[in-house]
């Protein structure tokens, strides 16, 4: 009796490990089902796990990664702020229609703008004859702080003044020469302008000649009163991106000075979303960025996510002398967990 009892136990224990070892099978398969499923519906494209990550850009090297535009990146190690130097404005690009004339005949419109001091624009009308007049259009407004000119007369002195406008309605003067000039300076200081306007006349007619008046080179030299940086195209990125979330500056604006921001987003660095507006959110505060550009399109389990940001600065002064200066930025962002919430990241740009 006692060796079937033993026997019956046996076989207990043997059928209850096959059962607990079906049981576990069972239960790893179920695991593994239900996890997929979970992974299929809720993971990033890349379908991995993400983790916290941090990208931080804080010195001359990394600054320069992006675009600069009169901007210094080097007197303040690790901030930008705008560079005041002067430079010369192109007015060679300016095309033939952005030029015009008028009052009294006159040749050679295109030629006070073209690079070439050989050749110029020329008054033809005689002593007592209204003044002939040439108008240059810019196209957008420019701080200048000097204008030099050249200028020839082929028998005697005559008066050339130039003026000044932004809205080709009210002109305001910049001087008078008389005689030639070989590239001296004809205005010294800071103006703000889109359109130069040129006047010449005849003075006198000298032993039988007419003295007719020669522009034959503008030269337009400008301080920037504003400068940009634009984040490089693959410069703040995450490939398991979920959403971005925020963007913190770090500034100093003195008056007269504004900074702004705009930001835009990509799948693929190369074909951007449109600017945003610029926004000009208080130094070291954080703003909320979530809704204000493209994360993702297309449907749960399917999203196509914008993971590449690209930021433009943007330092402005009305007075020319006084400049902003930006430490740095960061951006918030998250990624994607499943099956748990996002885990949040930051991207610093700057100090």
């Amino acid at each position: 009796m006692k060796k079937i009892f033993l026997f019956v136990r046996r076989r207990v224990y043997f059928f209850v490990i096959i059962i607990l070892a079906l049981l576990f099978v069972l239960s790893f398969a179920i695991f593994r089902y239900v996890s997929s499923q979970s992974k299929d519906s809720n993971s990033t494209s890349e379908g991995v796990i993400a983790a916290n990550s941090s990208k931080t850009i804080n010195d001359k090297a990394e600054w320069e990664e992006g675009t600069l535009t009169t901007v210094d990146s080097t007197s303040m190690a690790g901030s930008i702020k705008i560079d005041f130097s002067e430079s010369q404005y192109d007015l060679t690009s300016i095309p033939s229609e952005n030029i015009a004339i008028g009052g009294s005949p006159s040749i050679g419109k295109d030629n006070a703008t073209n690079g070439n001091t050989s050749d110029y624009w020329q008054f033809e009308s005689k002593v007592g004859d209204e003044n002939a007049y040439l108008i240059i259009d810019l196209g957008e407004e420019i701080s200048a702080s000097r204008i030099n000119l050249y200028s020839t007369c082929p028998v005697f002195e005559y008066d050339c003044n130039m003026y000044s406008s932004t809205d080709n309605i009210t002109y305001t003067s910049l001087g008078n020469s008389s005689g030639a000039y070989s590239g001296g300076t004809f205005f010294s200081g800071s103006r703000t302008f889109r359109y130069i306007k040129a006047t010449a006349a005849v003075v006198v007619s000298y032993e039988g000649y007419d003295s007719y008046a020669r522009l034959n080179e503008i030269l337009v030299y400008q301080t920037p009163n504003f400068a940009t940086h634009t984040s490089a195209a693959t410069q703040i990125t995450h490939n398991d991106l979920y959403q971005w979330q925020t963007f913190t500056p770090t500034y100093t604006a003195p008056a007269n000075t504004t900074v702004s921001f705009r930001l835009r987003t990509s799948t693929d660095s190369s074909n951007w979303t449109d600017w945003t507006a610029y926004q000009t959110p208080a130094s070291a505060e954080a703003l909320d960025i979530s809704s204000l550009v493209t994360s993702s399109t297309g449907d749960a389990g399917s999203e196509t996510f914008y993971k590449y940001i690209q930021v433009e600065t943007k330092l402005t002064s009305s007075d020319g002398v006084s400049t902003p200066t930006v430490d740095s930025y960061s951006i918030g962002y998250h990624t994607n967990v499943p099956p748990d919430k996002p885990t949040g990241a930051t991207a610093t740009v700057g100090n």
